[in-house]
């Protein structure tokens, strides 16, 4: 199985785009993480950071469920 495919692909490094929005290439700076009561960690959001069509350097915070791996 490709590591794009697996449980924890999103990490620091690896190039991500919007499921809405197609094309726009992001790279993942940091994965934000959560412990709640009992002790268990849970991903809080994704920062990354990309260039905009002006060649702007932009960032932002998006959840996993909103991002899938940029295909070339």
């Amino acid at each position: 199985m490709p590591e794009e495919e697996g449980k924890y692909w999103i990490k620091p490094g690896v190039n991500v785009t919007l499921k809405d929005a197609e094309g726009v290439r992001m790279c993942v700076d940091k994965v934000l993480t959560k412990t709640n009561a009992e002790g268990r960690k849970f991903t809080d959001g994704v920062l990354c950071h990309w260039l905009d069509e002006h060649g702007g350097y932009q960032k932002g915070k998006f959840l996993t469920t909103e991002l899938k791996p940029f295909n070339n």
